[in-house]
Order: structure tokens, then sequence, then C-alpha cells
């Protein structure tokens, strides 16, 4: 961060160094001062897709998909060939329950080597979809390059899905996240997003800064949105702060403690 602000007071319309700002303020919950600072990149380099990507991102995963689509739209059209705008396309997709169209995208996005070609993104598509053969087909393997923790974590899980009374053995397992959540436990927090678990609140309790994830808009986890515990998660997460300031999310009435 501190060379991003150096080189902000040589160039303060360095693109670069705005997006090193902005992603610092991002993966710190300061969410609404970064969609601020990628609005700012978009002005100041308005063909680049990078930030309508990022920015599409913070929409999805804090509820607000019609922004969403129309920040990654726009990226898409500057570059076709970006796999990651591609993947996000299919959270997008997914979060507004068009499962089939979501797949393909995540397809489309393997077939061109997001992730290594690991369809491993499509199997949470197929979770919502109610598709557990496919998902756990599709997850099993983990995510390339994964250890094997990941691998058992996944194999607990669909163990937990087709028998609940195993689901204390995969809490047992992930644990809690504690104050800091790394970058792997992200795939834990999708799991019980898209199985509806409500141990999903337990698992944050203790995060400063907890992740949030498309997964928390799909209509399977409509139900835990209407909980108290939702609304503390999204304050700690910057996402309440994003949603007083720009409007709340679509599905406000799902959210407890909506206003409109």
């Amino acid at each position: 961060l501190a060379a991003a602000e150096q080189a902000l007071l040589i160039e303060p319309d360095s693109a670069e160094a705005l997006l090193a700002t902005a992603g610092y303020m991002e993966y710190g919950c300061r969410l609404a001062e970064a969609v601020k600072m990628y609005e700012k990149i978009i002005e100041v380099s308005p063909n680049d897709p990078t930030a309508h990507h990022w920015l599409a991102l913070i929409w999805n995963y804090t509820g607000s998909t019609g922004k969403a689509k129309e920040e990654i739209d726009i990226a898409h059209a500057l570059d076709p060939l970006i796999t990651a705008v591609i993947g996000v396309q299919g959270e997008i997709e997914m979060a507004k329950g068009n499962y089939e169209e979501a797949r393909e995208l995540h397809q489309r996005a393997a077939s061109m080597g997001f992730y290594g070609g690991n369809l491993f993104d499509e199997g949470y598509v197929a979770l919502h979809q109610g598709d557990f053969a496919a998902a756990k087909m599709l997850m099993s393997q983990g995510r390339t390059g994964d250890d094997e923790e990941l691998i058992e974590e996944v194999r607990l899980f669909f163990a937990a899905l087709e028998d609940p009374a195993k689901r204390p053995e995969f809490h047992e397992y992930i644990g809690t996240a504690g104050e800091k959540v790394t970058f792997p436990e992200l795939d834990t927090v999708m799991l019980l997003a898209a199985s509806n678990d409500p141990y999903l609140f337990e698992y944050l309790a203790e995060a400063d800064c907890p992740p949030v994830v498309d997964d928390l808009w799909a209509a399977g986890f409509r139900e835990q949105r209407g909980k108290p515990e939702f609304l503390d998660l999204m304050k700690r997460a910057g996402a309440v702060e994003l949603w007083e300031q720009r409007g709340w999310p679509d599905d406000c009435e799902s959210v407890y403690g909506c206003p409109e």
C-alpha cells in the first residue's frame, strides 16, 4: 500500500496504483471506499476491463447482482478472452438462479484454461442446483494444485450431505476461521453457504473482516439471510456501510434488518 500511495503522489491518476489501493481497501472490508476507487479508475481508464471486473465482484458478493451484471458485461465486451471475467459471469448467473447458463460459463472458462481447466467452481453451481452427484464428481479431486486438506474437507462435506448425522464430524474438521481468514478458507465458507449450513456464522464468528461470497445470495441460503447473525456478518464485512451509501441488495426483503 505504501508504494501505491507514493506512486499516487507522483501520478494521481495512475490506474495501476489506484487498483492496488482499491484492492487493499476491499480486502480490508472497506467496501464502500473500494467501490469509489474502482469507479475513479473507470473514469481514468474507461477501456481497461480490470476495474469493471473487480467492481462486479464486490456488487455480486454483496447482493447487487443487477449492478454486478452491468459491470461484468462491460468487462467482457472490452476483452472477451479474459477467463476470470467469464468465471465471474458464471457466478453472477448462479446468484440469479440461472444454473445451466452458469455451468456453461464455468465450462467455457475452464476450456480456455481458467484454474488450469479445473471444473471445481462448476461444482458449486451443481450444488445450488441440487445436482449433488455432479457436484461430488466435479469437486472430489479439489482444485488444481490443491493439497489433501481440501480433498478431505470436500469428502467429509459430501458425507454430511448424504447423512446429516455426519455433519458434526465435518464441523469438527473445519473448526473455525479465527480472526484472519486465509485464502484456502474461502472454499470452506462457500461450502457452508452452498449447503445452507448455519454453522457458517459460528465458523466466521471471530473473523474481524469476514469474506463475503456469491453463494450467500443463492436461493438456498435465503433462510439464513433472514437471521440477525447474517446482518452482523455483513456489517463486519463492510457490506452494510456500502448498502447505506449506495442502496441495499436486490433481494433486500430476505435480509434481516432490511429498511425497504
